[in-house]
């Protein structure tokens, strides 16, 4: 590993050190294959889990070259969950080969980095043509869309697993200034009252 990445707390949502997410990426993943193949308990990325959230996982019912790539992908994934980009995977990619000497571990390190790039790449695109009129004037083109007094937005997550899109309904007053700065994806709507379980007739059901 390189001796001159020094770890890092200081993780904001403005200014994220991608150099750190990288270092305690590949930390866990050595850690974590360490375990794997002595038969120890294997728990999550400690960037996403730490203390008493600490969450187990299961690498018991698969082969052993499923098991080894499901710990690359989660030490990448960790990291995008985490606000890194393309220069924080990259170091991780790069770390593998010189940490590790398994074909399966190395190999399977290339194959999630260029799959990540193609995702971070289609995402920028639409995140930078993202119009919230135009998808406001798709929602509306059906004239049965129900009207009210109470102000949403629909808010457009991206899904890393997935790697793309989705769209979820949320009340403007439940939400703070800071999350609609963070979540910057949305166009409004003013509907009628969700029901108990949160739901809108005919949007929905």
């Amino acid at each position: 590993m390189h001796s001159g990445i020094q770890m890092t707390n200081q993780v904001s949502i403005n200014k994220v050190n991608q150099a750190a997410l990288a270092t305690t990426a590949i930390t866990d993943l050595m850690y974590q294959i360490y375990c794997y193949e002595n038969y120890m308990p294997v728990y999550g990325p400690s960037l996403l889990f730490r203390g008493k959230n600490r969450v187990r996982l299961n690498l018991d019912s698969q082969s052993h070259k499923w098991n080894l790539s499901t710990l690359v992908d989660t030490a990448f994934e960790a990291i995008i969950e985490c606000h890194g980009d393309i220069k924080a995977i990259t170091h991780l990619k790069n770390w593998v080969p010189e940490i590790f000497t398994n074909k399966v571990v190395c190999e399977r390190a290339v194959i999630k980095y260029e799959k990540l790039i193609y995702a971070i790449n289609a995402r920028q695109i639409w995140e930078a043509s993202f119009d919230p009129d135009v998808e406001k004037k798709q929602f509306f083109s059906d004239f049965c869309v129900p009207g009210g007094s109470v102000h949403y937005r629909y808010l457009y997550k991206y899904d890393i697993h997935k790697g793309y899109h989705y769209s979820l309904r949320v009340k403007v007053d439940d939400k703070d200034d800071e999350f609609w700065l963070v979540n910057r994806f949305w166009f409004d709507y003013f509907g009628p009252e969700e029901s108990e379980i949160g739901l809108i007739p005919y949007l929905d059901y």
